[in-house]
């Protein structure tokens, strides 16, 4: 048995940061704050590099997720 823990927030912000159009996100060297007052609180500094970028959609997750329902059905029979 166990839990999760979502660490999203209830708001976005909606102001641009940079450049207008371009909204918010985080730059290298900010300090993101996650917290709350039952818990604890993490911290932790924006990459100082670029994250890979994404590129596993939703496409691609309901088909991995078929062919791993698929494997196991044909595994345990």
């Amino acid at each position: 048995m166990g839990f999760v823990l979502f660490l999203g927030t209830m708001f976005a912000p909606i102001q641009d940061r940079a450049a207008k159009g371009q909204g918010f996100t985080h730059v290298e060297g900010d300090l993101v704050t996650v917290a709350t007052s039952k818990l604890a609180a993490d911290q932790s500094h924006a990459p100082e590099r670029a994250c890979e970028a994404w590129e596993f959609g939703l496409t691609a997750l309901i088909a991995a997720l078929t062919r791993r329902v698929s494997g196991f059905k044909s595994n345990s029979s």
